[in-house]
């Protein structure tokens, strides 16, 4: 049996300081780091600054978007999730569950230039707006 954990960064506010203070490219370079070396332990960073891993590494991205038009710091943190997913060949998820927050994730994933395939989008049956779903499709 293969048990899988994630990298990744939830959504206001729920965020920890430095999702707000690191580049779009610091923050993949720590969920690569993730995937490659093992989770970090986010407590003993936030007590004390320092970086120690448990020797388990993340299988794929998880990230939450607000309902919504999606903020900066969110913006940040879907295109982290999405250049990690491509220099590390882990498939992306996102919890969304608002068809503008949906359509704005998307936006930025064709960007980035995500494959589709490597891309999850959790909780669009939330939408009740069929032409939404209509238009994430197109």
């Amino acid at each position: 049996m293969h048990i899988l954990t994630n990298t990744g960064l939830y959504k206001e506010p729920y965020l920890p300081e430095y999702a707000y203070k690191c580049s779009a490219d610091e923050l993949t370079a720590m969920r690569v780091a993730e995937i490659e070396e093992g989770v970090e332990d986010e407590i003993v960073r936030a007590r004390t600054g320092r970086v120690e891993r448990f020797p388990v590494k993340a299988g794929f991205v998880k990230i939450a978007v607000n309902p919504g038009p999606i903020e900066p710091v969110q913006e940040k943190i879907v295109r982290a999730a999405v250049r990690c997913s491509q220099l590390t060949g882990a498939a992306a998820a996102c919890h969304t569950g608002h068809p503008v927050a949906v359509l704005e994730l998307l936006r930025v994933v064709k960007e980035e230039r995500l494959e589709p395939d490597r891309l999850v989008v959790a909780h669009l049956d939330a939408v009740d707006d069929q032409s939404a779903h209509v238009e994430v499709l197109e």
